[in-house]
């Protein structure tokens, strides 16, 4: 596997919740991928800093020198306090009402199922199966919710099968 190369993205510090958090899913990949030591996390991550949140990084690492402080080297209080900085607190919680407001209206199967699992990751809850189904069959038209509980499937993976497989066959009759 040592041929793929894998980029690991950059963050210019604009003030876009979902593109932040997008990059600090992106970044923590790249840092699973080469499996780097919570130091190197830190050099790396800062090299991928551009623009405004080059300039932030750096005004955090000299208010760190002017108050006699030791630099910040470890990657969970670096991603802690560049979420301070770019999430705003109410931004969870905003997510979390858009996912429980999600429905499907006039997007494709796939469309939804995309970005169903786009708000599961960003909200990052760990909830049971059921809960998490029940939350996708609500989003659902009213046709493919009621062959979901009619088919009395019990995973998300299941859920998704049968609502494509659904829709196939509905639009080859």
């Amino acid at each position: 596997m040592s041929h793929n190369k894998i980029e690991a993205p950059t963050f210019d510090g604009r003030h876009d919740p979902w593109i932040f958090d997008m990059w600090i899913h992106d970044i923590d990949r790249f840092f699973e991928w080469h499996n780097l030591s919570n130091n190197r996390k830190v050099r790396f991550a800062k090299m991928k800093l551009i623009g405004e949140a080059r300039t932030y990084w750096s005004e955090v690492k000299d208010c760190l020198e002017m108050r006699g402080k030791l630099p910040i080297t470890d990657g969970i209080k670096m991603k802690q306090n560049l979420q301070e900085k770019y999430l705003p607190q109410s931004y969870r919680n905003k997510l979390l009402d858009q996912w429980n407001n999600l429905r499907q209206r006039n997007k494709s199967i796939y469309e939804y199922i995309t970005q169903f699992n786009d708000y599961m990751i960003r909200c990052a809850i760990r909830e049971n199966e059921a809960i998490i189904l029940r939350r996708f069959y609500k989003g659902l038209k009213d046709d493919l919710r009621r062959e979901v509980v009619f088919q009395g499937v019990s995973t998300l993976d299941q859920a998704y099968t049968l609502v494509k497989d659904y829709k196939l066959v509905i639009k080859n009759q």
